[in-house]
């Protein structure tokens, strides 16, 4: 990938014909005034709260995927299941 034009903020996986693009549209809107950037940044912003946003899991899914009845189990426990698989991978 190559590196977007100077002065242009990269997310990482934008390929250079969106850079190629976006340059001359980000060069006009960088002379407005700061009150008028603020606002179409707001308006941009704006539209993406109605867009369902890609997610992957939360935390508290993959908690939940490791959630169970039994109870823990104990040192000697794990340490007998740790010796059996050491025993079984080393033969």
């Amino acid at each position: 990938m190559q590196i977007p034009p100077k002065g242009i903020p990269t997310p990482i996986s934008a390929p250079l014909p969106v850079w190629e693009a976006i340059a001359p549209v980000w060069e006009e809107v960088n002379l407005w005034p700061a009150d008028l950037r603020r606002s179409l940044a707001t308006r941009i912003l704006q539209s993406l709260q109605d867009q369902p946003q890609a997610r992957g899991e939360t935390l508290a899914d993959l908690v939940g995927l490791l959630a169970s009845d039994k109870t823990p189990p104990t040192d000697e426990e794990v340490e007998r299941i740790l010796e059996e698989e050491r025993a079984r991978r080393l033969g």
